[in-house]
Order: C-alpha cells, then sequence, then structure tokens
C-alpha cells in the first residue's frame, strides 16, 4: 500500500477519534462545554460558523451586503425566476464554512460529512425546505467519481433521510458528458460548459416532490440544469437545498 493512501487513512482515524473524544473537529482544541447543535466545535470555531437568516435573496440566495437587510428577490430573479420552487442554504461560503466543504470535497475528510449534513438539516429548517417525495443529490460524471472516490453531493444527500425524504434516487438524474471542472469559470463560461450535461433516465420521477442536493451554489449554473431537467422529465416540483451559497 503506497504512503498516500496510508497517510489519508491514519487522517480519517485521528478525525474519528477527535470527533469521539472531546476535542474539536476542526482545531484539534480540547472541548470544556459542549454546543447542542454541533457537538464536535470548540466555542472559537463555533462562532466563524453563522446560519444566514437576513440579508439574501430567497430565488437564487444571493447574500447581500449585510445580513441586516431584508429577505427580498433581487432584480435577477425578479426578471428571470429560478426553476425551482424554494431554495435552502446554511450560510455564505467564506471562513471556516468553505475550509471544512473543500477539506472533505477535496481532500477527502469524511468524517466532516457528519458535520456539514447538520448545518443543510439546520438550513431547511431555516428556509422552511418541505418534506420530498424523493432526495436527488447533483450527480458525477463517473470519470471524475473514480477520480474523487466519492460524490459529495450524495454523502450529503444521505444525512436528510429520513427528515426531509423517504430515500436518495442515484439513478434518475444522471450526469452524460464529462464537463471542465467549472471552478474559475465565469458565470456565462459555466452555463456553456453544462450546457446538455445532465439527463433523467426513466420516468420515476413524474410528478414527484423532489429535493436536489448540493454541497455548494456558486452561479446556480449546476443546479439551474438539473433543475431544469427535472422539470422537463415531468417532476411535479423542485426544490434545492445546500450547505452555503458563494
Amino acid at each position: 500500500m503506497n504512503t498516500g493512501v496510508l497517510d489519508r487513512i491514519r487522517g480519517i482515524v485521528q478525525q474519528f477519534a477527535l470527533a469521539a473524544g472531546r476535542r474539536c473537529l476542526i482545531c484539534g482544541r480540547r472541548i470544556v462545554q459542549r454546543d447542542s447543535v454541533f457537538p464536535e466545535l470548540c466555542p472559537d470555531c463555533l462562532a466563524d460558523i453563522r446560519p444566514q437568516t437576513r440579508g439574501y435573496c430567497p430565488g437564487c440566495g444571493m447574500c447581500y451586503p449585510s445580513d441586516s437587510m431584508e429577505v427580498y428577490l433581487c432584480s435577477d430573479c425578479r426578471r428571470s425566476p429560478r426553476p425551482w420552487s424554494s431554495l435552502g442554504f446554511f450560510g455564505p461560503y467564506s471562513g471556516l464554512v468553505r475550509s471544512m466543504i473543500t477539506d472533505f470535497k477535496f481532500n477527502a475528510r469524511l468524517p466532516l460529512v457528519t458535520l456539514l449534513g447538520r448545518m443543510l438539516l439546520q438550513g431547511g429548517v431555516l428556509h422552511d425546505i418541505q418534506p420530498a417525495d424523493v432526495i436527488v443529490p447533483v450527480p458525477l460524471h463517473p470519470r471524475r467519481l473514480q477520480e474523487r472516490g466519492f460524490n459529495q453531493s450524495l454523502e450529503l444527500a444521505r444525512r436528510l433521510v429520513p427528515v426531509w425524504g423517504p430515500e436518495v434516487d442515484v439513478r434518475s438524474l444522471v450526469r452524460v458528458r464529462n464537463t471542465r471542472a467549472q471552478r474559475g469559470l465565469g458565470k456565462k463560461a459555466r452555463r456553456s460548459n453544462l450546457k446538455g450535461a445532465f439527463a433523467v433516465r426513466g420516468r420515476r420521477l413524474e410528478n414527484k416532490r423532489v429535493l436536489l442536493v448540493d454541497d455548494v451554489m456558486t452561479t446556480g449554473s449546476t443546479l439551474t440544469s438539473c433543475a431544469r431537467a427535472l422539470r422537463a422529465c415531468g417532476a411535479g416540483r423542485v426544490d434545492v437545498l445546500v450547505v452555503a451559497r458563494a
């Protein structure tokens, strides 16, 4: 077994040990008093994780300059409504939230999925996301899945059962084109990159309430493409839930 794999295994074991003990999952400091919602975090790390309850657009989740501002539709969403019925998210993609998501997604720090899943659940509560008939994660292309080893959206979606839906469907919505990575692309380039990337197989989602799940929403191009494919196949309703909004 190569050293890279051994190092990854050691890291996973270490993080499980931290989570099982009384040390912060992020910084490793000893936790004297556990938080009721995020018991894995020390007070300092907990202070850097805050839900967005005001100052955002309910259509696309864009966060306004001040979180003391009201919740209202931005000009883009008033002009072109999104292809989903409602959007829920925990908070902005910044600080510790961003670090956790990138560490989980690109460094396979899998113990973080429990914490991120709890943030996803709280985002659903804060934004009044309705229970669905089925939960659908944003799919990866098989080649990308093989490279990464797991689909972060699927791992998060599994944490929503049975609260927001009785099951996770990984067969209906598929990625049929292996697109370039979206990171670093502008809004127009993202839309062009995802053209024809998703398709729905079968008729299982017809007239169903679908909850579409992803880790981060940046410009919304990926979620828009997925939601349009779901609506085109006859889904009765599509709601979106993500951990963070960039």
